[in-house]
């Protein structure tokens, strides 16, 4: 199974965005659709209005966007979201990442309407 992304400006790393690519993902950036600069907000929108899963590193922004939403009985394809701890040892390298996503994807976890944190896939 395959997932539709739209990679927020602050993961989209050109190397990452080829391997989720190679990995038969559908991978659309924040740059690609004019969205680097914009508030998180029209991030989101943007990404309820195509039906892409964000995957960001930015998750105290959207916590509170992401609770609204279904608090106001919205839906959303979802959010992934990736900590980091800048720290060369902890912090997950963009082939844990991929992993990571196929990981959530075996497992049968569910998407919609939630946000995931992606380094407990990590395994």
């Amino acid at each position: 199974m395959s997932l539709k992304l739209l990679i927020d400006e602050n993961s989209q790393s050109k190397l990452l965005v080829q391997m989720l690519k190679s990995a038969g993902h559908k991978v659309t950036t924040a740059f690609e659709v004019n969205l680097a600069g914009m508030p998180d907000y029209d991030v989101l929108m943007h990404a309820i209005k195509t039906k892409h899963i964000l995957f960001t590193q930015n998750c105290e922004d959207f916590i509170s966007l992401s609770e609204a939403i279904i608090s106001s009985g919205g839906n959303y394809s979802g959010i992934i979201v990736l900590h980091k701890n800048n720290n060369q040892k902890k912090d997950m390298s963009y082939s844990d990442i991929v992993k990571a996503i196929d990981n959530l994807i075996k497992i049968g976890v569910s998407i919609p309407n939630a946000m995931h944190r992606l380094n407990q896939y990590n395994f």
